[in-house]
């Protein structure tokens, strides 16, 4: 027998997601292109000092959505009020949205996230810490490739992400001289960027 379609409205309220997520992978795809040809150029005279706190609060904020609707809490644990460096603060910006928004995407409902803020000799250190299903070894050498999932059984958009998140990050670390690594931990993922500061 030939099967039942849809209702309209639930036709309509599919198509809308595809859109959404269409949309928000066309988004990721071009931050990253831009990330990609700003490496190639010396854009250090650009750099001016920035709050790292006050970014990392305002990229709190435009998450909370997403937060209060898994009631995920968001710990900060910063060692200063203010910690200032040299950056391009819209890619430093890029560095918090995306690792927070992947800590949400994997972390369980109410549970809890921490932002770790530090500043250690000449560098910036931050870390995003989840208390998600982790990474395994074999997926930690691809975790920032475009569009790799280390969970098999579900997609990047069932996560609510594009697969691109960590790879933007990779990126945006990369422009500052810095580096991002997922630290061995026995629970959850931890995140930590490292960036040097620009004299």
């Amino acid at each position: 027998s030939t099967p039942t379609p849809p209702p309209p409205m639930l036709r309509s309220l599919v198509g809308s997601e595809m859109c959404i997520r269409d949309s928000n992978i066309t988004n990721d795809l071009l931050a990253l292109a831009e990330l990609e040809e700003k490496e190639k150029l010396d854009l250090e005279r650009e750099y001016a000092y920035s709050n790292i706190i006050e970014i990392a609060k305002y990229s709190i904020e435009i998450l909370k959505i997403h937060s209060e609707k898994k009631k995920i809490r968001i710990k900060t644990n910063f060692s200063s009020d203010e910690i200032s460096i040299k950056c391009l603060s819209s890619e430093i910006e890029k560095i918090f949205i995306n690792l927070l928004q992947n800590a949400i995407n994997y972390s369980p409902e109410n549970d809890e996230i921490i932002i770790k803020i530090t500043k250690e000799s000449s560098n910036l250190i931050i870390e995003i810490i989840d208390n998600g299903p982790g990474v395994n070894t074999i997926d930690k050498e691809y975790i920032f490739n475009r569009f790799y999932t280390a969970d098999k059984n579900r997609s990047y958009s069932s996560l609510g992400g594009t697969g691109l998140g960590l790879s933007i990050v990779k990126h945006a670390a990369n422009l500052h001289s810095g580096k991002v690594e997922l630290i061995d931990t026995t629970k959850g993922a931890t995140f930590r960027v490292t960036i040097p500061q620009i004299n």
